[in-house]
């Protein structure tokens, strides 16, 4: 458990996900940089609603599966968290029930 309360796994998850947003930044903007450069010409032309058409989907499907795969990530720390916190109350549970009844005991029922 750390400060951020999630595990070193579930960081390593935020972590994988903030790659994944970096990663489609990147892949966005060379997708887009090499697009209207290699296809100037076509941008120009009659063709450049198929070709603008065509890069937006590819950009759309991309973000769409990225977008994905954040949701899963986000789930799997909210599972975590939500186990976490399951596992924290019932401890805490046990050890409310012990303590107290321990120093009772020690201390001749004046706790």
């Amino acid at each position: 458990m750390t400060g951020f309360f999630t595990s070193n796994d579930e960081l390593g998850d935020i972590g994988a996900s903030v790659d994944l947003v970096e990663s489609d930044v990147r892949a966005v903007a060379d997708s887009w940089t090499s697009d209207a450069a290699d296809g100037a010409a076509a941008f120009a032309t009659a063709e450049s609603a198929d070709a603008f058409t065509q890069l937006q989907r590819s950009i759309a499907t991309m973000l769409s599966e990225r977008g994905d795969e954040l949701g899963r990530i986000a789930e799997r720390i909210r599972d975590g968290r939500s186990a976490y916190q399951r596992v924290e109350d019932t401890v805490t549970e046990t050890v409310d029930g012990i303590i107290p009844d321990n120093l009772g005991d020690i201390l001749g029922g004046r706790w």
